[in-house]
């Protein structure tokens, strides 16, 4: 063993032990998160962007984007009614699911797990401010999160340097985002060498005038945001389920699982421009996440539940069963080591 080789283990080694030191006191309680500002980084109202971060026991990794719907004029970005997506959280409340220290109820229940809060209303892809009715609104999501990767590597190198396994986890609006952010995230810390994604209810299956409603800045925000991804932008077409699959040859060192139900009540009728029954059909048809993603050669699965229930891994809200799989067995098979399989 070389003296370099044997530094490494043992600066593995003590990382490990200092997750486990601040961590193992509240294990099988909740979660201790602490807040980490992000330089020169702002929210949809200019509180200052802070990520948060709660050790684990092991030497895995967790990136996990926040859902919480979008924005694009006064109506829904100062709705008063609506939850608010424009500020800053405090402090990391979700106890769940995803967040849960319970492995029966969490794939990510041993992993140090850094929580990116979604607070521009442009699914982590703006790059721009906006005015509405003489209120600013920053949609700056896509500057948000270069600047959360460079902070990360800058700072916390040898948590990523040791980790043997990395899971990025988005859901709803936090899935689009982590999507559009998956090549970055690979070009930063792409040498981990297990790696996965969960995308729980991106939509994916929009009306064919859904981004008809957007100001022209966001819909160059998204156009830009979905080339990078390595698929051509159509105005006139909703439908981005085409996504997924560039997605996975872009990344065959990933493993990529998508949640979608098929009768999603908030990805089709409340934002998608799209009837119930007709995203029903766009999941299941042949441009649907199911069909492109049925090859047994390629690294992308789906589960696609016959539900109008809306995200499943970030909360212990029991789940369908297509396949007789349940959402955590799903994902449980996607960071797994065994084949990825396809379930409606």
């Amino acid at each position: 063993m070389s003296f370099f080789s044997g530094m490494k283990g043992l600066m593995k080694l003590l990382v490990i032990a200092i997750a486990m030191f601040f961590a193992t006191a509240s294990y099988a309680q909740n979660r201790i998160w602490t807040a980490y500002a992000i330089p020169n980084q702002t929210c949809g109202n200019g509180d200052p962007y802070n990520i948060f971060i709660s050790l684990g026991v092991s030497d895995k990794i967790s990136l996990v984007f926040q859902g919480g719907g979008a924005c694009w004029d006064y109506a829904t970005c100062f709705n008063p009614v609506k939850t608010p997506i424009l500020h800053a959280p405090l402090t990391v409340k979700d106890t769940t699911g995803i967040f849960s220290l319970n492995p029966n109820k969490s794939v990510a229940y041993d992993s140090t797990m850094i929580f990116l809060p979604y607070c521009t209303g442009d699914v982590f892809a703006g790059t721009h401010n906006a005015y509405y009715r003489g209120r600013l609104v920053r949609h700056v999501g896509h500057n948000i999160v270069q600047g959360v990767l460079s902070y990360l590597e800058l700072n916390l190198a040898p948590l990523f340097m040791f980790a043997s396994e990395l899971l990025v986890y988005g859901y709803s609006a936090g899935a689009l985002g982590a999507l559009v952010h998956m090549r970055d995230i690979e070009s930063y810390f792409g040498y981990i060498p297990h790696k996965s994604v969960l995308l729980d209810s991106p939509g994916l299956h929009f009306g064919s005038a859904f981004w008809h409603k957007f100001s022209p800045e966001l819909v160059k925000d998204f156009a830009r945001a979905i080339s990078d991804s390595g698929v051509a932008f159509d105005y006139n077409n909703g439908l981005i389920a085409s996504t997924v699959p560039s997605a996975c040859a872009n990344l065959p060192t990933w493993r990529i699982g998508v949640l979608q139900s098929t009768r999603d009540a908030v990805m089709s009728t409340v934002f998608g421009n799209i009837s119930m029954v007709n995203h029903e059909a766009a999941v299941l048809g042949p441009q649907g996440v199911y069909e492109l993603t049925t090859s047994p050669n390629d690294n992308c699965s789906a589960w696609v539940p016959s539900s109008v229930q809306h995200t499943f891994l970030n909360t212990d809200k029991a789940s369908p069963l297509p396949g007789g799989m349940t959402a955590l067995n799903f994902a449980w098979e996607v960071v797994g080591t065994s084949l990825q399989y396809n379930y409606k």
